[in-house]
């Protein structure tokens, strides 16, 4: 037998970790050492949001529900991490399109402004709710009560809100190197001008890129402020 706060706290222990863990974004932003991250704020969380429970739990049933907890976190964490996995992928394909090919340090620069743009326009206010919410909607060891209640409208838009965030990081850079190659290919079709335009192309894609996003974030410094303001 387990005792019944131990086996409440080690099973939402087991949900939140199976969640924390599928989240790619802070597993590229911290490397290696996620896991141990988020073992420990799973097992901090899970003592500040266990429900009380009195009555032991025996052993076979305690691990037939952490199987299940592991499985639900493992369902919400992949739902969870959509996003991050758009923001990678656009931060990866604004490095290929800056021909820095798939450089850890570019990607690592986008992940941060992900981070630091999600602070500023308050999204992890909603985020942290969604996980406290994760941690409380389905019943803890018991997924014979488990429901679906979920509201559809605030989902979605929390989930276009987080969308946006990452594809609108990765639009300037690259709707500006898909106009600069464009305007290449028109200009230099063949001949010694065409050399030239392939040899100056890198850098005059990644001048225009970078002078984009540097624009894209100057361009309304005041919403930003607002924004850091409520954060």
């Amino acid at each position: 037998m387990i005792a019944g706060p131990l086996a409440a706290w080690a099973w939402l222990a087991l949900r939140l970790f199976a969640l924390l863990l599928s989240q790619s974004l802070w597993r590229a932003a911290t490397g290696g050492m996620w896991w141990a991250i988020a073992g420990s704020l799973s097992m901090v969380l899970a003592a500040a949001w266990a429900p009380l429970r009195i009555a032991p739990v025996a052993w076979s049933s305690w691990l037939l529900a952490a199987g299940f907890e592991l499985l639900l976190g493992a369902v919400l964490g992949a739902l969870v991490s959509l996003p991050g996995e758009a923001a990678l992928g656009a931060a990866r394909r604004s490095g290929v399109a800056l021909g820095l090919g798939r450089a850890r340090a570019f990607a690592a620069l986008q992940v941060a402004l992900v981070g630091a743009l999600a602070l500023a326009a308050g999204l992890h206010r909603p985020l942290l709710t969604g996980l406290r919410a994760c941690a409380t909607r389905w019943p803890v060891g018991e997924p014979g009560e488990w429901r679906l209640p979920l509201d559809v409208a605030a989902v979605s838009a929390t989930a276009h809100d987080a969308t946006v965030l990452a594809l609108g990081l990765a639009t300037p850079v690259l709707l500006t190197a898909a106009v600069v190659e464009l305007a290449l290919a028109c200009a230099a079709r063949s001949g010694p001008v065409a050399a030239l335009a392939a040899a100056s192309r890198p850098w005059l894609v990644a001048v225009a890129a970078l002078t984009a996003l540097a624009a894209a974030w100057a361009v309304h410094p005041e919403a930003w402020l607002e924004a850091l303001s409520r954060a």
